[in-house]
């Protein structure tokens, strides 16, 4: 693995990250709707934010090397980190999904502790859309956390395709 390889990992696992961020910009989002007095302009503000967060998210995943090649001079082949690629990949997208869930706990425990001592009657509280959607985009981004955990492999395969040693797509193309 090059130096530039091992940037382009960091910065595809900085894409999944923002994806996970995108979860609680859409409850920040919710929240902050009732403070507003349009309804127009809550939509106008989730879409720039959204926006904001997912529309680099997805340019990071698609182009990682170009960025790595911009942060990190380039090398020759020669220069080689012997780290397994694969390995580290899996071990870094199970460490994010760790953050992630770590990140969720407090809100889900606090939701969990009301429940233990008002039992149903705490529902009514999160009946509304105001209090509802936070809930549920937490819980949301616990749930990918746990799926990144548990099974961190198949979006390692995404990024290293089995038998593919370059995720650079310039590499692979000269492969086939």
């Amino acid at each position: 693995m090059t130096p530039q390889q091992l940037v382009g990992l960091g910065v595809r696992l900085f894409a999944i990250w923002l994806a996970l961020i995108s979860f609680q910009s859409l409850g920040i989002i919710t929240l902050l709707g009732k403070q507003l007095t349009a309804p127009a302009d809550l939509r106008f503000l989730g879409l720039g934010a959204m926006l904001l967060v997912l529309v680099p998210a997805i340019l990071l995943w698609m182009f990682p090397m170009a960025v790595a090649h911009k942060l990190v001079p380039r090398t020759h082949d020669s220069n080689m980190l012997r780290i397994p690629a694969r390995e580290l990949t899996a071990a870094s997208i199970a460490i994010l999904g760790l953050w992630a869930v770590i990140h969720t706990l407090p809100a889900l425990l606090a939701a969990i502790s009301m429940y233990a001592i008002d039992g149903f009657r705490f529902m009514t509280y999160y009946a509304n859309p105001d209090q509802s959607m936070p809930l549920i985009t937490t819980a949301c981004q616990c749930v990918v956390g746990l799926i990144l955990v548990a099974a961190p492999w198949p979006l390692t395969n995404r990024i290293f395709p089995e038998g593919d040693h370059h995720p650079d797509p310039e590499h692979q193309d000269h492969q086939r």
